[in-house]
């Protein structure tokens, strides 16, 4: 490729041109071609007060047999370029940038859009995706449709042999190619009515500002600067320990001012990848806003040494392109007099120390003493049981007829009632609650089969006058 060069150019001057077009003839050896049978012209131009003729302040001729193309690699080392179309979209990416429109020719951002994509691909065979990483695979998917759909406004330049003849490949690694079938091709500022096209279906924003103010500051008080939805500011935020940030802007999907589903202000730690992410306030009309202050920070973002990444996130339902892009960095400026509260760490699941477990003593019995007078009143209060039946008239000349009448039950029921008092006996001696449970819950049931019985052979007598 043969390149003349005569003075920088303004690139966003309405009056320059900017043309790419194929030679007439344009095969090889053919008298009309270029210098060394270049068969492609890249011109840039501009008009002149003195002669009719513009004024060719750029030109490239491409497609030279004999000639290659290389380009030098960020180590040093040359890498030779394909074809033309290296050049024409590095050239465009250089238009992109120097006129201020959204750059969609950009080979290192769609380089790092592919490898994004094949990332996240790989994650999720793995079943290794995160849900918060769906929007931003969607959003790189789609956004390497868009600049791709804005690039095909050229044509397939590569697949696309001379329609005139020519032949697809010169030996040279260069390509005698095109652009729409025609001999002269559209003109490269084609490529920014296309990306306007394309970015009428996603989500942006528009007249956004980010204002810094102090404590106490009045109406106007602070700085305020505006912020581009293509292009990070070149100067970074400072946020004190007593100012706060407000973001004001309007979200628009396409050109129509509307309220998305999500807008969010998302501040990242470059160094250790930690994301806090701030949900903005929008209105129908999608105008929207978003207030921080130090205390709302983690207080990892007050202890970096790096400025923090601000980021506006942008998505909804719907065919249209989310938007994620850098729009400022933060720093975040702290009172060195003011102590910074650090949360205690979270507690974890770890080995602890050994515990050592005292049982309690096993009861003690009381004093004899308190037991040898309370069993002599009981001993006491025998005769004297016996005594007041005597003196009231107690009548046992029916125990025969009683014992006659139901033996078993009346010594089974008299019987379980001394068993009963001798558990308790062997209980408070030397039985457990587990030894005396079990007899206990036999000698009751003897005692309640047996009892009615009796009983109701003492009813018998009663009815019938026999007391």
């Amino acid at each position: 490729m043969r390149v003349h060069e005569r003075k920088q150019v303004d690139l966003r001057e309405v009056c320059t041109i900017v043309d790419y077009h194929h030679f007439i003839g344009g095969v090889y050896g053919d008298e009309t071609s270029g210098v060394s049978y270049a068969t492609h012209m890249l011109g840039i131009s501009k008009p002149s007060t003195r002669v009719a003729t513009p004024i060719h302040l750029f030109t490239a001729e491409c497609g030279a047999r004999g000639w290659r193309m290389w380009g030098v690699n960020t180590d040093g080392s040359t890498a030779d370029v394909t074809g033309p179309k290296v050049i024409v979209d590095a050239l465009v990416h250089c238009i992109d940038r120097a006129s201020g429109r959204d750059a969609v020719h950009d080979p290192d951002t769609e380089n790092d859009l592919r490898q994004k994509v094949t990332q996240y691909e790989a994650l999720n065979k793995m079943s290794g995706l995160k849900s918060e990483d769906h929007l931003d695979w969607k959003w790189a998917e789609q956004e390497l449709k868009r600049r791709h759909k804005a690039m095909n406004v050229f044509g397939n330049c590569e697949t696309e042999p001379n329609k005139k003849g020519g032949q697809k490949d010169n030996g040279t690694g260069n390509e005698n190619w095109e652009y729409m079938g025609e001999d002269r091709t559209r003109v490269l500022r084609q490529a920014e009515g296309a990306t306007i096209a394309s970015a009428a279906s996603s989500w942006g924003f528009e007249d956004a500002t980010v204002a810094i103010s102090g404590k106490g500051a009045g109406v106007g008080g602070g700085s305020k600067q505006q912020l581009s939805s293509s292009t990070p500011l070149s100067k970074s935020v400072s946020l004190g320990a007593t100012d706060s940030l407000k973001l004001l802007l309007t979200t628009v999907d396409g050109e129509t001012a509307k309220r998305p589903h999500q807008a969010f202000l998302t501040l990242t730690e470059p160094t250790t990848g930690l994301e806090e992410s701030f949900v903005f306030s929008i209105k129908e009309s999608g105008k929207g806003k978003v207030d921080l202050t130090q205390k709302d920070l983690p207080h990892q973002f007050l202890t970096s040494s790096k400025p923090i990444i601000a980021s506006i996130v942008i998505g909804s339902f719907g065919e249209s392109t989310p938007y994620k892009r850098k729009v400022f960095n933060l720093n975040v400026s702290r009172d060195a007099n003011v102590p910074l509260a650090v949360p205690e760490p979270p507690v974890r699941y770890a080995a602890e120390s050994e515990i050592h477990h005292i049982f309690r003593e096993d009861p003690r019995s009381p004093p004899k003493i308190i037991t040898v007078v309370f069993a002599a009143a009981v001993a006491a209060a025998f005769p004297v049981l016996l005594g007041v039946w005597a003196t009231l008239g107690a009548n046992a000349n029916h125990i025969s007829k009683a014992l006659g009448d139901a033996p078993v039950s009346h010594a089974l029921f008299y019987g379980s009632i001394l068993s009963m008092e001798g558990i308790f006996f062997l209980y408070y001696t030397s039985w457990n609650l587990f030894q005396t449970l079990p007899a206990a819950a036999i000698v009751g049931f003897v005692a309640f089969l047996s009892g009615s019985r009796a009983l109701s052979e003492v009813q018998e007598r009663r009815l019938a006058g026999l007391r």
